[in-house]
C-alpha cells in the first residue's frame, strides 16, 4: 500500500548502519547483517522503531556495549538516532526527525572498521 492507502502506490525506504564498539578481548558481533523494521511515515519524533543486540563473548562489565549510527548512513542517518539500553545492552532505534516520503533509499559504500567494531543495517519502509 502507498501512503494514501492505495495498492501499488508510493512507498520509500532507507538504510542506516549501526556500529557497536566495546573495549576488551572479544569484538561484538551482530547475529544478522540486516534487520528490517517497518514504521509509518507519520510516526512522531521519539517513536522506537526497533531493537537490535550484538553478541559479545566477554563476561561481566566487559559485555557493556555502545551503539551509534555510522556517519555516512545515507539519507536515514539524520532521521533516526540510536541509544543503548544499559540494562539489556540493546540498541534502540528511535525517530529523531519527521520523516518525509522524498527521503528515498540511498546505499552507501562500506568502509573498513576497527577489529572491535561490527555493523548491521536497518531498513525502514513507509507503508502508509
Amino acid at each position: 500500500m502507498d501512503m494514501a492507502g492505495q495498492l501499488g502506490g508510493l512507498s520509500g525506504s532507507t538504510t542506516v548502519t549501526i556500529v557497536v564498539t566495546d573495549v576488551n578481548d572479544n569484538p561484538p558481533r551482530f547475529p544478522q547483517k540486516m534487520y528490517q523494521f517497518s514504521i509509518q511515515e507519520s510516526a512522531p519524533i521519539g517513536t522506537a522503531v526497533g531493537r537490535v543486540k550484538a553478541e559479545d563473548s566477554d563476561v561481566g562489565e566487559n559485555t557493556d556495549m555502545t551503539y551509534h549510527l555510522k556517519e555516512e548512513s545515507g539519507s536515514g542517518g539524520h532521521v533516526f538516532k540510536v541509544t543503548t539500553d544499559s540494562d539489556t545492552q540493546e540498541a534502540i532505534i528511535v525517530v529523531q526527525k519527521v520523516m518525509r516520503h522524498a527521503e528515498q533509499r540511498r546505499d552507501g559504500s562500506p568502509s573498513s572498521l576497527a577489529p572491535e567494531s561490527t555493523t548491521s543495517s536497518l531498513k525502514w519502509f513507509s507503508v502508509f
